[in-house]
């Protein structure tokens, strides 16, 4: 079998909290981390956000993605409102709806044949207390 091996990174972006102001400059760091010769195939990131396709700059397409798919919530409410959480959010970012999102690097030979989104949250609400924070 002469099938190349496929290479998955996983990416987690913390809802933006730390992506650099100048987008030019992140997608600069996103390169060095997932160029070169041996990049990955599939990019599987996590605390995305819906709509910003950062990964296409560096030459990847967005296969699926929980927030357009309407399977995630804000920001806002992944943090129960916690306002030291909020504050790490660049202004605006706390309405974003925050999401999992599924990249395959263009050129590449593996080809998505299905994909979809499964919420995996409960309803629960959670009643904090103390300095703990509490809702749904």
């Amino acid at each position: 079998d002469d099938a190349a091996p496929l290479r998955v990174a996983t990416l987690n972006l913390q809802y933006f909290a730390s992506f650099p102001e100048d987008r030019s400059v992140g997608v600069q760091k996103l390169k060095s981390a997932f160029g070169g010769p041996e990049a990955p195939d599939v990019i599987c990131v996590q605390e995305g956000l819906a709509g910003s396709k950062v990964l296409q700059d560096i030459g990847y397409e967005l296969k699926v993605c929980a927030g357009v798919r309407g399977v995630a919530q804000s920001v806002r409410e992944m943090v129960y409102d916690d306002e030291a959480a909020l504050k790490t959010c660049k202004h605006g970012l706390e309405k974003g709806i925050l999401c999992n999102q599924l990249y395959v690097r263009a050129g590449s030979s593996w080809i998505v044949e299905e994909a979809g989104v499964e919420r995996i949250s409960s309803d629960l609400f959670l009643a904090g207390g103390g300095d703990r924070v509490s809702g749904k």
